[in-house]
Parts: structure tokens; sequence; C-alpha cells
């Protein structure tokens, strides 16, 4: 891939990352919202997949929940978080 391309997101693969940390966080959605720094609507949108959460909002969900970004976009396998480039 070219350096300047920008690869695309699916917003079903980060939607399965953010409900398996959403499921691991033990947290019910309204207090997993506030965790990650979001309103319930927008964690709502990005769980179902509607929305890809902005840049900021997955810096915030990758330092809360010691996961990179790149795990979260599905650049990495569910087995490596990718804590290591923390």
């Amino acid at each position: 891939m070219d350096m300047t391309e920008i690869p695309a997101v699916d917003p079903d693969v980060v939607a399965e990352r953010i409900r398996i940390l959403h499921a691991e966080s033990g947290l019910t959605k309204g207090a997993y919202a506030k965790h990650v720094g979001t309103s319930y609507q927008s964690l709502f949108l990005w769980l179902n997949g509607y929305r890809v959460p902005t840049f900021q909002s997955l810096y915030r969900i990758s330092r809360q929940s010691r996961v990179s970004i790149p795990w979260l976009l599905g650049e990495v396998p569910i087995g490596e978080r990718g804590e290591d480039e923390l």
C-alpha cells in the first residue's frame, strides 16, 4: 500500500472490537460511555456499526482500555491487543 493511501475502516470491525472491550469492562453502556468520554448515543452508533469513532474517540478508547488504535481498527488480530504500542 502506498503511504499516501488511507485504508478503509470497516465500521463492523470497529464495532466488534468496542463490543469486546465493553463486555470485558463489566460496565453498563451508560457507564462505559462515560468511561471512554462519549455520550450513550455515540456509543450506541459505534456498537451497532452505524458510525466509526473519531480519531479523538479512538485515542480515548485506546488509552482507557489499554489497546492500540490499530487493534481497534482491525489491523491487529483480536488476540494481539497491541498493548506494546502504547
